[in-house]
């Protein structure tokens, strides 16, 4: 078995395959306990002279508590499990203190299981390769990044540029603080405020503008109407659009007022001048204006 972690990681837990001598098939060994006698289970880095050994006869290998859930072993024992004789005959877990995959500048990480011949233990060594982590995380803009929250804060505020970065940090976030700020007042809730005589000239242009949508509403089927009948009609200028118009028109401002050579339409006060419509000297020559 090769299996890769980085060299100084925590609470590793490592499951590893133990083989029946005695089987043809190469078939995992079941049954063995932290109790059996004469297990041997043996540990040595790369850079190591001498093996950190753990033995049913000394007393330094101990069960597993709960499979899957690391747990530190008493000093100087480690921990052994089967996992499970049915769906993986073979498969055991082991737990080693956290020291054995922090030494310094290993790279591998050796372990050996044997026994005596009653065990039928199939010697087999298993190797952990320790992946070197640097002491200081990548530099941003020259400021070595490590694990303390005051350098990570003090390469990011070079980095982003923040003036006074938060005394604290969670999670490597940072977090600034305005104190003052001038130019504008700030806007609080969800109303900003008009002067009187605005809002009361904003309501008086919806009241007469809904008066006016209203009144509209209510003269519009009367006008099409009577432009419908209009242009049904003869026009002695020949032009039956103009009198449809015009029909439209003195229904809905009120009756036409001939002034000279034109005729008005006054608004629903009777005095204002809403529509002029200037008659030319040729027949049929209308232009209209309408007005504010």
């Amino acid at each position: 078995m090769h299996a890769l972690y980085p060299n100084g990681l925590q609470s590793v837990i490592l499951r590893v395959k133990i083989r029946d001598a005695t089987s043809i098939l190469d078939a995992g060994l079941t049954g063995l306990t932290s109790a059996s006698a004469g297990l041997i289970i043996s540990t040595i880095c790369d850079n190591e002279a001498a093996p950190t050994v753990y033995t049913q006869a000394g007393g330094t290998i101990e069960a597993v508590g709960t499979l899957g859930t690391y747990a530190a072993p008493t000093a100087t024992k480690c921990r052994f499990k089967l996992v499970d004789n049915t769906n993986h005959p073979g498969l055991y877990e082991l737990h080693f203190a956290d020291a054995r995959f922090a030494v310094g500048s290993a790279k591998e990480l050796h372990i050996t299981i044997t026994g005596p011949a009653a065990l039928n233990i199939v010697q087999e060594d298993y190797t952990v390769q320790l992946a070197a982590v640097p002491a200081n995380l990548v530099q941003i803009l020259g400021t070595a990044l490590t694990e303390t929250a005051g350098q990570i804060a003090a390469a990011f505020k070079k980095f982003f540029n923040i003036a006074t970065p938060a005394a604290t940090m969670d999670h490597g976030i940072l977090v600034d603080t305005v104190t003052t700020y001038t130019g504008n007042t700030p806007q609080t809730g969800d109303v900003f405020p008009l002067a009187s005589t605005e809002i009361a000239d904003i309501i008086a242009a919806v009241v007469v503008l809904q008066a006016d949508l209203d009144d509209l509403q209510a003269r519009l089927p009367a006008a099409l109407e009577a432009g419908r009948m209009a242009a049904a009609l003869p026009d002695v200028d020949g032009v039956a659009f103009s009198a449809f118009m015009e029909a439209i028109l003195a229904v809905l401002f009120g009756e036409a007022v001939p002034v000279g050579s034109t005729v008005e339409f006054k608004k629903r006060d009777g005095t204002t001048t809403r529509v002029t419509i200037t008659y030319g000297a040729a027949p049929g020559e209308r232009t209209a204006s309408v007005l504010a």
